[in-house]
């Protein structure tokens, strides 16, 4: 048999190909283990499943950006209790106005701890809603009046964006992997 074009050929054909070069392992006349090549490689079996871990398990910019998100919504989630129990030394006087920043801060740390939770799961759609999201909240903590605190807020939200970026073809590239001969189209 000639080289096996696809992974379906070697589950019926008995000749697992080389991970090095493609070459079949049958045609060597030397006895080989189960997953071993002729010259002792691993064939493709098991190194496929190697591969199949390496791209679940998320790269560390993926995790990184994760800890920032979630980073980010414990600091929301804190400005939403300080502007509900009153402490803030900048509230506006209207206590509806009060009650509507605390609600809106605790709608954003929800929103962040959601993205959170589906950025783990590899979505698509959290990765691009968590870009929205982080650059939204960037430009939010510039159109205010810039302290210290804000700084420290935009630091955190800019990193999480980047890290984001950085690991965009974790999120981009299906599950398979960019290569995979069996993927329908």
């Amino acid at each position: 048999m000639g080289m096996i074009a696809s992974r379906v050929a070697p589950a019926y054909s008995g000749e697992y190909p080389l991970a090095h070069d493609g070459a079949v392992a049958r045609r060597s006349g030397r006895t080989t283990h189960a997953g071993q090549g002729a010259n002792g490689s691993i064939a493709w079996p098991l190194a496929d499943r190697r591969q199949a871990w390496r791209m679940d398990k998320p790269p560390t910019a993926v995790s990184a950006a994760r800890l920032l998100i979630l980073l980010s919504a414990l600091v929301w989630l804190a400005f939403a209790v300080i502007i509900a129990l009153g402490v803030h030394p900048a509230l506006p006087d209207s206590v509806i106005l009060q009650w509507a920043m605390a609600i809106l801060s605790l709608l954003t740390a929800g929103i962040l701890l959601v993205l959170f939770v589906l950025l783990g799961r590899r979505s698509r759609v959290a990765f691009f809603a968590a870009l929205a999201v982080l650059v939204t909240l960037s430009v939010l903590t510039l159109a205010d009046e810039v302290g210290l605190a804000d700084l420290v807020v935009l630091a955190i939200t800019l990193a999480g964006t980047v890290c984001l970026i950085g690991s965009r073809t974790w999120f981009l590239q299906g599950r398979e992997g960019p290569s995979d001969p069996t993927r329908v189209a």
